[in-house]
């Protein structure tokens, strides 16, 4: 028989809950779990009292989970350091620090009890998903206990890439690809704690975070030197925090599409692309005055077989209900750009702020028959 776990805590301690959630700046927090259903996240915060720690559950706005988390802090190095700690001294092997803002678990006020409000999201069966974290500033004191390495060296780096705008921590991703090949090795979710080992012999890198609605960055890095880059700072266990600052793009900015991905000689965008297409989105609802230009591009201008969907069918990231026929590469790319417009349009934006230009393969980045050429399979955005 499946058990409900609930705690029930005076309802005095919860005065103006909603709105000290919403004003909270962003900090460090330490994560023993992160989870999908929020009785297994009242199962962790138990379990963790049995091991010593106080733990609070707290929902992550952005990635939709119940993160369950024991310190909350503003210094990355005493996050860090606490990570480490419970890494080495309890059962959470998988402890990881995150940055950013967690909204409360909400009070239900008609029986006196706390809940945490989740929306449903698949996960495996102890319902336990990526490793999150979060903790109040509040929370127990941390331990007099001296931090032990966080990691052995020829296990990796302790990595945290915090991505802001401004004073706002921002979701998205950041990319690492090799200097020399110019080849991408690891995307990594932008402030949250990752372990990465060189990558490469040589350990340089060339690092690239771009978020809709943002310029992007790029800069060179040492993994073995990481203190030479401007902006990246390692803790005395050896932990790197790499601080990136964007800026809000403007009218006359061209923005790449990174992770906007097609199938296969189709219009049909894969699953992966939907983040950055939903980020597209809220820059246009951010900012009303702004019109774009979606440009469509192929690798090389060979005509061909051009899959797409039926009308009326609103799966915009799956390969279902489709139809086939044949047509050019501008053809193809048009009908690319289009499949985003028609997304845009279904999530609420006027269609007449948008317009299509398609290329074919017109204006590659790459030569069309080099290991490169996948990149010239790309949508541009051009806020008008």
């Amino acid at each position: 028989m499946k058990t409900r776990l609930f705690f029930a805590l005076p309802l005095f301690l919860f005065p103006h809950f909603s709105s000290l959630a919403q004003s909270e700046p962003p900090a460090y927090s330490v994560v023993i779990g992160a989870f999908a259903i929020k009785e297994n996240a009242g199962k962790h915060v138990a379990d963790a009292t049995t091991k010593g720690l106080k733990a609070t559950p707290a929902l992550n706005p952005l990635r939709k989970l119940t993160y369950v988390y024991t310190l909350r802090t503003d210094e990355p190095k005493t996050a860090f350091a606490e990570a480490a700690r419970i890494r080495q001294s309890t059962p959470y092997v998988d402890t990881w620090v995150f940055f950013g803002r967690l909204g409360d678990v909400q009070p239900d006020t008609s029986v006196g009890v706390v809940t945490v409000d989740v929306p449903p999201v698949t996960d495996n069966g102890s319902g336990q998903t990526a490793p999150t974290q979060r903790t109040d500033s509040a929370s127990v004191a941390l331990p007099k206990q001296e931090a032990k390495p966080a990691r052995k060296p020829e296990e990796g780096k302790d990595f945290l890439f915090k991505v802001m705008s401004g004073q706002e921590p921002l979701k998205g991703v950041v990319d690492i690809y090799d200097k020399d090949k110019k080849k991408k090795l690891r995307t990594l979710n932008s402030n949250e704690q990752v372990l990465i080992p060189s990558l490469t012999s040589t350990g340089q890198w060339i690092v690239v975070c771009e978020i809709m609605g943002f310029k992007s960055q790029e800069f060179a890095f040492n993994y073995f030197q990481p203190k030479n880059t401007e902006g990246v700072e390692v803790t005395e266990t050896g932990e790197v925090l790499v601080s990136i600052d964007l800026r809000k793009a403007v009218r006359g900015d061209m923005l790449r599409t990174y992770h906007v991905r097609f199938f296969e000689d189709a219009a049909i965008m894969r699953p992966e692309s939907q983040d950055e297409v939903d980020a597209l989105r809220q820059m246009l609802q951010d900012n009303p005055e702004f019109r774009i230009k979606i440009h469509g591009h192929t690798n090389g201008n060979y005509g061909g077989r051009i899959v797409s969907k039926k009308e009326g069918d609103s799966d915009f990231f799956e390969l279902t209900n489709t139809q086939e026929g044949k047509g050019s590469a501008k053809k193809l790319s048009g009908m690319r750009a289009d499949a985003i417009r028609s997304y845009l349009i279904a999530s609420g934006i006027d269609a007449k702020r948008m317009e299509i230009e398609a290329w074919g393969g017109k204006k590659p980045l790459e030569d069309p028959f080099s290991d490169k050429a996948a990149a010239n399979s790309r949508v541009e955005i051009e806020i008008l």
